[in-house]
C-alpha cells in the first residue's frame, strides 16, 4: 500500500514540473508567446535599440531553396523579388496576425528585441514553363537576437506560406511558417574578432610550413629509415599543434560580405539562411532537430 501511495505521488509530481515547465516556455516550439509565470515578456532593451535604429531599412533578399536534401547546393532554385521594409512599431500579442519568432516566443525572449513588423514592398516569386508564381506570403514580422555572451546576432524574420511553393512539381518551400535569419556584427566586436583570427590563422600556418617541411624531407631521406621515423614524429608534433590551437570560426574576413545598417554601428551579413520548423512527432522520436535547413538566403545590392 505504501509503495503504490508513493509511486502516485512520485507520478503527480512529475507531471506538476511538467506542467509547469511548459508554462514556463511555453514557447516557440509549441506556438505560445514565451511568456514567465507572471505572464509578462521582458525583452532586452539594448537590443531594442539595436531593432529601432533598423527603421526604415529595406532589404531585397534572394532565396536559393529546394535541392535533393538540405545540403545540396548544386541543384537549389532561385526565388526571387522580395523586398521587405522594415517597421520599428511593437506588435503586440493582440494586434495583427503574426508567425512566432525564436527569440520573442521562445522560452528565452529576454535574448529578444521583441517582434516588430515589416511591409512586403514587392513578393518573392520564380519562373517555371507555366508562368510566374508568387509566394504570397504573410503574416511576416521580425526579431533582432541575440545570445548572452555571443559576439554576434541574428537578425530573424518570419513569414507563413500558406500554399507550398514548387518549380515544375518540385517543392521548393513547404507551406507553413518560413524563417530567413543573416547574422549581426557590432563593429567593433567584429574588429577585435578579425585581429584574433588573424593571429591566430598566422600561427596555424606557422605550424603547417613546419608540418610540410617535415613531410618533404621524409621523401628526400627516404633511404634512411632513421631520419624517416624523425621527421615523421616531427611531422605528426607539427599537426598535434596544428589540432590544440583554438581559432575562431563564422568570422566575416571581408567587408564585401557585410552591409552597414541602422544608426548604432551595426553590420549585416549578406549571407544567411532559410529553414523552417518541423515539430512533428515522429520527427521528435528520432532525434533529429525541429530547425529544417531549406536553403540559403542572400541579399542583394
Amino acid at each position: 500500500m505504501y509503495r503504490c501511495q508513493t509511486h502516485s505521488t512520485s507520478c503527480l509530481v512529475v507531471t506538476i514540473s511538467i506542467l509547469i515547465a511548459s508554462k514556463i516556455a511555453n514557447g516557440f516550439i509549441f506556438g505560445g508567446q514565451g511568456q514567465g509565470l507572471n505572464g509578462q515578456k521582458t525583452f532586452n532593451p539594448v537590443l531594442e535599440q539595436h531593432a529601432l535604429s533598423l527603421e526604415g531599412t529595406s532589404l531585397p533578399i534572394r532565396l536559393a531553396v529546394g535541392g535533393r536534401d538540405s545540403h545540396d547546393a548544386s541543384s537549389r532554385q532561385l526565388l526571387d523579388g522580395l523586398v521587405i521594409d522594415l517597421l520599428t512599431e511593437r506588435l503586440e500579442k493582440n494586434g495583427p496576425a503574426r508567425v512566432n519568432l525564436p527569440g520573442a516566443d521562445g522560452p528565452r525572449p529576454f535574448q529578444s528585441s521583441g517582434p516588430f513588423g515589416f511591409n512586403i514592398v514587392k513578393d518573392a516569386s520564380l519562373i517555371d514553363l507555366t508562368g510566374r508564381h508568387n509566394a504570397n506570403i504573410q503574416n511576416g514580422c521580425w526579431e533582432v537576437n541575440w545570445r548572452k555572451d555571443a559576439y554576434a546576432g541574428y537578425f530573424v524574420c518570419g513569414f507563413e506560406v500558406p500554399k507550398e511553393v514548387k518549380r515544375n512539381e518540385q517543392c521548393l518551400v513547404p507551406s507553413g511558417r518560413v524563417y530567413v535569419s543573416f547574422p549581426l556584427w557590432e563593429k567593433g566586436t567584429l574588429e577585435e574578432k578579425r585581429f584574433i583570427k588573424k593571429q591566430q590563422d598566422k600561427v596555424v600556418q606557422k605550424y603547417e610550413r613546419e608540418r610540410e617541411d617535415a613531410m618533404r624531407f621524409m621523401e628526400q631521406d627516404s633511404d634512411n629509415l632513421l631520419l624517416v621515423a624523425l621527421h615523421f614524429r616531427n611531422a605528426a608534433a607539427a599537426q598535434e599543434k596544428i589540432d590544440m590551437t583554438s581559432t575562431l570560426s563564422g568570422i566575416p574576413m571581408s567587408d564585401y560580405d557585410l552591409m552597414e545598417v541602422g544608426e548604432n554601428g551595426l553590420l549585416m551579413c549578406k549571407q544567411g539562411t532559410v529553414w523552417t520548423k518541423d515539430n512533428s512527432f515522429s520527427r521528435l522520436l528520432s532525434g533529429q532537430r525541429d530547425q529544417v535547413l531549406l536553403g540559403h538566403a542572400i541579399i542583394r545590392p
